[in-house]
């Protein structure tokens, strides 16, 4: 009787060995099946490694992050922001200074950007500066780009590349339209006066309608407006 129990018993410590033998077996062929969608993969055709996420991942965030979706590299852009300063009230600065910040900041992005891009890099540069200053960054950054895409393009168009009154007060108007006014003119106020005074002093000094005593008065006109603003 004792040895047919201690068969009985024999059996089931051996059954019960190839039962966890069989779920370890499942469980490191289950981990050796996922390893390689968390690792890069070999390089595609265009010569960039792919990073896939894990299986597991996809359940919970199913719009992955790779080389694929994500186009370029934001900490060059992150890097030239780093430059924009606040004012007192810890509210972005908006001066000269920063027209060519954010200058530099779009010439680092690439062009025809799509709109999940774009939004995508907006929520990253409105985390990059405490409270208003953040939103008011992200936004004054998007629509610096559509301004400068708007531009490219009608400097693509313009086959005369001669800088005349009537081109500056279009470039005048487009950075009203993109930025708004107020703001354009913290930008660019000071290259504004200074651009309009140069050409309409050459248009004064071109017309043959006025008397050399005519064109000096409108010189001096001019330049006393450009003191004053």
């Amino acid at each position: 009787m004792f040895a047919i129990c201690n068969l009985i018993s024999h059996s089931r410590i051996a059954w019960l060995c190839l039962l966890a033998f069989i779920y370890s077996g499942i469980t490191l062929w289950s981990i050796h099946t996922d390893l390689p969608s968390g690792l890069p993969s070999e390089s595609t055709q265009s010569g960039k490694t792919d990073w896939q996420q894990p299986i597991a991942v996809n359940a919970l965030f199913s719009d992955p992050i790779s080389a694929q979706q994500w186009h370029f590299n934001y900490e060059e852009t992150e890097e030239i922001l780093t430059q924009v300063k606040l004012n007192s009230h810890r509210e972005l600065l908006i001066n000269p200074e920063l027209a060519e910040i954010l200058t530099k900041s779009v010439a680092s992005m690439p062009q025809n950007l799509n709109k999940k891009t774009e939004n995508r890099i907006a929520f990253l540069v409105s985390k990059g500066l405490p409270g208003i200053a953040g939103t008011q960054l992200a936004t004054l950054l998007m629509n610096y780009y559509h301004l400068q895409d708007a531009t490219n393009k009608t400097t693509n168009k313009t086959t005369n590349k001669t800088t005349s009154l009537a081109s500056f007060l279009k470039t005048e108007a487009r950075q009203n339209h993109h930025l708004g006014a107020d703001v354009a003119t913290q930008l660019f106020g000071n290259k504004r006066a200074i651009t309009r005074y140069l050409l309409e002093r050459l248009a004064i000094q071109e017309n043959p309608n006025l008397s050399h005593q005519q064109k000096e008065q409108q010189r001096q006109m001019l330049k006393s407006q450009l003191k004053r603003q």
